[in-house]
C-alpha cells in the first residue's frame, strides 16, 4: 500500500465524505496498537473499530518522496 501526507487534500476529502477509513492505528513516531480498547481510549472519538485481523501487524515502512533524496521516515518489515 501507499500512503503519502497531504493535509489540505486530506482535510478537503473528509470534509465531502465526512469520514475515514484506516488499516492501523497510532499515533505519529508511537508503537502500534493492536488492542482494541485501547484504541478507544487514546482515540475516543472514532465510531467504529472493525475487528477482521485479531493478529498483530507489522508495522509498515513510510517513505518521503517529496525532496531530492528519498528518505525513509519509518523502517517496517521490507527493508528500503
Amino acid at each position: 500500500p501507499v500512503d503519502y501526507a497531504m493535509p489540505e487534500t486530506l482535510m478537503s476529502i473528509l470534509d465531502k465524505i465526512g469520514y475515514m477509513v484506516s488499516t492501523s492505528c497510532n499515533l505519529q513516531r508511537e508503537p502500534f496498537i493492536n488492542d482494541y480498547q485501547e484504541i478507544m481510549t487514546v482515540f475516543p472519538d472514532i465510531d467504529a473499530i472493525v475487528k477482521f485481523n485479531p493478529e498483530p501487524a507489522s508495522p509498515s515502512t513510510i517513505v518521503d518522496l517529496t525532496g531530492e533524496e528519498i528518505k525513509v521516515v519509518r523502517q517496517g518489515e521490507y527493508l528500503i
